[in-house]
């Protein structure tokens, strides 16, 4: 259960703070990582890999979408992130944006990462006094994550 637990925020941070950078880069990556990631990933171009705990991340450019992507030490895929286009969002998340969230602009990228089975949209929305970061499920349930005065 620690484990899970301790792999589980290593995701979340790392996925959170991907925008900043993180000093812990790899140099020598897992054979098995290694294959899976270019078994899975051929086209990637511009890739940097980082170590925390025992999650190797790969951040990379794939089809000019910035990408990311968790692997465990036996090379299986554990999460996947991608920038995406907030018009680009499945249909019940902009239903429901547009139905509970009227006056808030909506930021013109949100992150998609998928997760033991599931996916989850990130994005952020603002009204001019508050920015507000929500997490979306593809059947458009919403979630806000926080909250902060502009």
């Amino acid at each position: 259960m620690k484990k899970v637990k301790v792999l589980t925020t290593a995701i979340a941070l790392f996925f959170a703070a991907s925008s900043f950078a993180i000093n812990d880069e790899v140099t020598t990556i897992n054979s098995n990582v290694n294959t899976a990631f270019k078994k899975d990933f051929a086209a990637a171009s511009e890739v940097v890999w980082q170590k925390k705990e025992d999650v190797y991340f790969a951040t990379f450019q794939l089809n000019n979408i910035h990408s990311e992507a968790a692997f465990n030490e036996a090379g299986d895929l554990i999460a996947l992130s991608k920038t995406v286009a907030t018009n680009q969002l499945p249909l019940a998340i902009s239903v429901s944006l547009s139905n509970t969230y009227q006056g808030y602009t909506i930021a013109k990228n949100a992150t998609e990462i998928m997760y033991e089975n599931q996916t989850h949209y990130y994005l952020n929305i603002s009204n001019g006094k508050t920015v507000v970061k929500l997490k979306c499920t593809v059947n458009g349930e919403i979630v806000v994550e926080s909250k902060m005065k502009v």
